[in-house]
């Protein structure tokens, strides 16, 4: 069973507060070619290359709840998103007929766009399981905000992987034995905007998240690992133990 994201989880397992400035981290990902860009357009002084576009299309394949993790996210990520102060000065250092009102319209820019969801097969050119996400937004906001969206849409991908195949496993085991396993995402150090990212595709998948089951309990992060805890009564699935070593396989890669 797949859940919403309620007010009483919202507010008790992801404040919105400190899930909007995880999401913040991805301001790092706009370019200085971008905000040289943005402010170009802003001008209307477009040079060969540029394409100032006021819509921004984002597709993914149609599976189960990613939508709903996805634009949960964005909804944090347009609360979050600031141009980077540092690089607004670099792109003033490469390009000095950037006009101070123009760096001002930047320095001040908040993101309130229009999205809208396409169903598949409505966006000519896609396959025809892929969904669209389509922000709407000032030229010179899609420019400097695309890179960091594009880069959010990696991560949850990476990020809803885990979760799917263990939601899809609990569907299994429900329906051969009558019982699931209960399987939750417990937060860890390494990376705030993963482990937001990852803890939201668990929870709204169905799983649950390591805050609502024992250790490191309500208010600390185990420093000293990343996990995935699967807890079960015996007979256990030999697929869990698989998922298991495969995650350590991919936790130790990275780590050599």
């Amino acid at each position: 069973m797949v859940k919403n994201l309620s007010k009483e989880s919202s507010d008790t397992l992801f404040p919105r507060k400190v899930c909007a400035a995880a999401l913040g981290e991805l301001n790092a990902w706009t370019s200085v070619q971008a905000i040289l860009a943005a402010t170009r357009i802003i001008e209307g002084r477009e040079a060969p290359g540029d394409q100032p576009s006021t819509v921004l299309l984002m597709p993914f394949e149609d599976v189960l709840n990613f939508e709903s993790v996805f634009m949960q996210l964005v909804d944090w990520f347009i609360e979050s998103y600031r141009v980077p102060i540092p690089k607004l000065a670099l792109a003033r250092s490469v390009d000095p007929q950037i006009r101070n009102e123009s760096f001002a319209f930047l320095e001040a820019l908040r993101v309130r766009p229009t999205i809208r969801s396409a169903a598949p097969g409505l966006v000519a050119g896609l396959p025809p399981n892929q969904r669209v996400l389509i922000i709407e937004d000032h030229a010179a906001t899609i420019e400097v905000i695309q890179g960091p969206l594009r880069c959010l849409m990696g991560i949850a991908l990476d990020a809803y992987a885990t979760p799917a195949s263990m939601h899809h496993l609990r569907v299994e085991a429900k329906r051969t034995t009558g019982g699931a396993p209960t399987i939750f995402h417990q937060p860890y150090a390494d990376s705030r905007l993963f482990g937001v990212i990852e803890a939201l595709c668990f929870y709204l998948l169905g799983l649950e998240v390591g805050l609502r089951w024992g250790a490191p309990g309500t208010k600390d992060l185990d420093l000293s690992y990343r996990a995935v805890n699967v807890c079960a009564v015996p007979p256990i699935d030999p697929q869990l133990l698989d998922i298991a070593n495969n995650q350590m396989r991919v936790i130790l890669d990275g780590i050599r």
